[in-house]
Formats: structure tokens, sequence, C-alpha cells
């Protein structure tokens, strides 16, 4: 998207662009490729852009592969009930008679829609290779941030997380600000656009909070003009200058580059500490970081896992992510395929990278989850909840857990598409439902405003009842 000589990105009104990313699938690939600190390198279509013409023999040649490889690869041979041959007779004159690039994409989002599941996306090739991993970092028109973390909550679109000494922090933007505007475009006509959506409002609302985060981001250099509401009856504005995206940047398979970054921190107990842990994205590079950090934090009482925000990655990595919190071999969840079944188990984590002999921590785990934690953190949160090694806190999860893969279509475009189905250990499928908290923690805007991360202060202090009644034992 180019900006208008003054460092400002265009103004896009809301309503339009959120239909326009809807039609095109790209919500629906940002559930899958990453948000936030995770941004991939997606960007809305260009709307002045010239349409990008294709003839009718290539559009039912793309159209025909996808529908082919959904034929030959989904785990369920009757559709979920659909006949499947009847909905590519039924989309193919469509797809014919498309005539651009964006409208035989709307036709190939309408039939995987037709399947009502995550992880099917139709991402344009201009996205998909918008960013080279290795080029230089920081440079303008590289993907930007902000260091804000966004979601709806009472109706509104709330700061719920600012990065210390981010543009955001250095601006003086606070948790439980609300945005009332970017650019001068008012923030309450996106949420307009939630009951337009597909999916469940949950699902709508993780979407448009990730929309905004990535209105919000731009690119880096660009000044975003935003208008906060600061809930004590104040509305200030703020010039945030966007700069790169924290961590290391990884491209996984045909997928837009994602950055991939891990955090840690000690918080005080009454006796002892807890050991914090945030990651954005389930990527390699995050595992040296792992490492070191529970080596760190090895001493404390227990530890928590932030995985809020969290879309998804890898999924093998849950066996060796788990590792290092469990201390046998169990179970974490299934792949089922057509032809067989793919169990995720937990590997022991027995020594470190430079040879020296260690344990699993121990300690009590908690696991902090959201509306936008997705696909492989759903995976993980649910098979350590249900055997028990984990307690999960915050908000049920997006409820977007299967397993995909990608291919390059003939007009090179990405299709993303489900593979197999997944369940828990017992049984039980998250896809739909969600991994539900052992106890619920809504966002609240009057704690955020206070400064207070409820889901975090409650983790917190099942740990500390846990090293209390160690106390207590030990006298």
């Amino acid at each position: 998207m180019q900006g208008d000589g003054k460092g400002r990105a265009p103004r896009v009104r809301w309503g339009s662009a959120l239909r326009r990313l809807a039609g095109a699938g790209l919500l629906t690939a940002t559930a899958a490729c990453g948000a936030g600190g995770g941004t991939p390198a997606s960007r809305a279509p260009d709307p002045a852009a010239v349409p990008e013409r294709v003839s009718a023999e290539e559009a039912v040649e793309v159209f025909d592969s996808a529908w082919s490889r959904i034929y030959h690869t989904y785990y369920d041979t009757t559709f979920n009930g659909i006949d499947w041959v009847a909905v590519g007779d039924e989309l193919r004159p469509a797809a014919r008679d498309a005539g651009t690039a964006d409208s035989l994409r709307a036709v190939i989002t309408t039939m995987l829609e037709r399947l009502g599941e995550s992880h099917f996306v139709v991402v344009p090739a201009r996205v998909a290779d918008a960013l080279d991993p290795d080029s230089v970092r920081g440079t303008a028109g590289e993907p930007g941030d902000v260091g804000v973390a966004i979601r709806v909550v009472d109706g509104a679109l709330v700061v719920t997380a600012v990065r210390p000494d981010g543009p955001a922090d250095r601006a003086g933007v606070r948790p439980g600000w609300a945005v009332a505007a970017i650019d001068g475009e008012p923030a309450t006509e996106i949420l307009t656009v939630l009951d337009e959506l597909p999916g469940e409002r949950r699902l709508a609302e993780a979407r448009i909070a990730w929309a905004v985060e990535a209105r919000l981001a731009g690119s880096v250099a660009d000044t975003i003009v935003v208008r906060f509401e600061t809930g004590r009856g104040e509305t200030l504005e703020r010039p945030l200058v966007s700069g790169p995206v924290p961590g290391t940047p990884v491209r996984f398979g045909n997928l837009p580059t994602m950055f991939a970054d891990l955090r840690w921190r000690e918080v005080p107990l009454r006796d002892g500490c807890a050991g914090v842990i945030a990651f954005d994205v389930w990527m390699t590079p995050i595992l040296p970081r792992l490492e070191t950090a529970v080596q760190e934090l090895r001493h404390c009482r227990g530890v928590v896992l932030d995985i809020r925000g969290n879309p998804g990655g890898v999924a093998g990595m849950v066996m060796s992510v788990s590792g290092w919190f469990m201390d046998e071999r169990r179970p974490l969840g299934r792949l089922i395929t057509r032809q067989n079944e793919l169990r995720l188990v937990s590997m022991p984590r027995r020594v470190t990278s430079t040879g020296e002999a260690v344990r699993p921590f121990d300690g009590p785990l908690a696991l902090l989850v959201d509306g936008q934690s997705m696909s492989t953190s759903e995976i993980f949160a649910a098979g350590l909840q249900e055997v028990g090694r984990a307690r999960v806190f915050g908000e049920t999860s997006g409820g977007q857990a299967l397993p995909a893969m990608m291919m390059r279509l003939p007009n090179d475009d990405v299709l993303m598409y489900v593979f197999a189905n997944l369940v828990t250990p017992d049984g039980v499928r998250i896809e739909g439902r969600g991994v539900v908290p052992d106890r619920t923690v809504p966002y609240d805007r009057e704690q955020l405003l206070a400064g207070q991360d409820a889901a975090l202060a409650a983790a917190l202090e099942w740990i500390d009842s846990h090293a209390g009644a160690e106390r207590a034992d030990q006298h």
C-alpha cells in the first residue's frame, strides 16, 4: 500500500476494507498465519490498483486445481455431507466468467466456505510473496508494529496490552484505552461489520481485532494518528510511528513471512516467584529462547505460558515445547487423515542444547488463552489440560484447530487446505468448540485501566496457592 508522501497510509473506509478482506479470505488467513507480534507480511489490497485480468481457461484451471486437491486429500470422504462434485459443477461456470483474479478468488473462497471449517484459505500471490525474510529489517515498506494488542471488549476496540518501550508505550498509550478513530476514520464503523463476517461472533471479533492491529501497525516509518478514549472522560489523539516487528522473520511453506518472538520475566509471589513466558507464533526460532527462559526461571515456584493472541504455526512443536514441562511421554492429540493417524506425544527434555543433563520443569503450569489463541495454540492447551499437566485461564479459544497444508495454484496464489481432523487424546474435537478454560477470566476494561491483567493475576494466584500448600506440607 502506498502512502501519501507524508509518512501516512491512505485512508480506507472501515466497512469497505473489511468486506474486501473478508471476500478475499485474508482475514481467515490472518487467523492461520499470525497477527500482532507475529504479523504476516500481508496487506489489504490497494483499492486503486488495476484489477488483474484472468482468461476463462486460466480461471477454470486454477479453480479445478483447488477443487481437485481438496477432493483427493480432505480427511472426511463424505465432505461433511456435501456433494463435492456438485459444488464444483455449480461454481465452475462462475469461475470461468470471473474475469479478474480477485473475482476468481471470491468464487474459490465461496467453494471453500461450503465445508464450514477453518484453515481453508486462498492467499494471493502478491501477499504470499510480499516479504523476503532475508531482507534488511526495519526498512520503509516492511510490515510495521506499534506494540499494542487490541480486543473487542464490551462493544469497543480496547487496548489490552502495550509492549514496553514500543511506539505506543512511548506515546503514552495505556491498556484499557479504546480506539475511537484511526487517521480520522471512526472505529465505530468497523464494529458494524461484525454481523456481516462469516462464522460466530467470537471468531468475527478476533478477525476484526486483528484487522485493527494491522491497520494501526502499517509499515515501518508510517505515522498513524489514533484518537483514543481513555475511559476517564478524556479523548486524546496520539501520532504513532510504526517500527520494525519484534522477533525473527521466518517463512513456513508458501505462507507470508511471520515474526517469531518469545519473551519472559519473573513475577514475585508471597514466597519466591513465578515465571511468565509469552510467544507470538509457533515457529522454530522460539525454541532456543524457550530453553533459555526455562533454565533462567527454573528456580521459580511455577510458570505461566501466555499464548493469548497466538494464532498457531507448526503443529509438531507441541511435542518439543511440552517436553520442557512434562517428565513422561503422554499423548496430546491425534491428527486423523484419510490414510492414517498421527499421534502428537510429549517428548520430555533430558538434555540442553549444550549437552547438560536436565529435567523438565515440574512446578505448577498455567496457560493463558483467549479468542485469538488458535490452531497449534489450541492443540497444545487442550492436550496439556486434558492430561492434567496445566490449568487454563482466560477466555475460550478461537476453535480454529484443524491441521492444514499449502500448495501453489497455477496462478501462483497459495491454497491453504485442511488434510486432517484433530481430536484430543480422549477424542474431543476442538474445531468450532475451542479450548474452554478451567477458569474463565474475561477481559475487563476497568481492570485494564487500573493496570491489572485479570487472567494473569488469576493464574499467579493459583500458582501461589500451590506454593502455599507446599509450605504447609513442609511444616
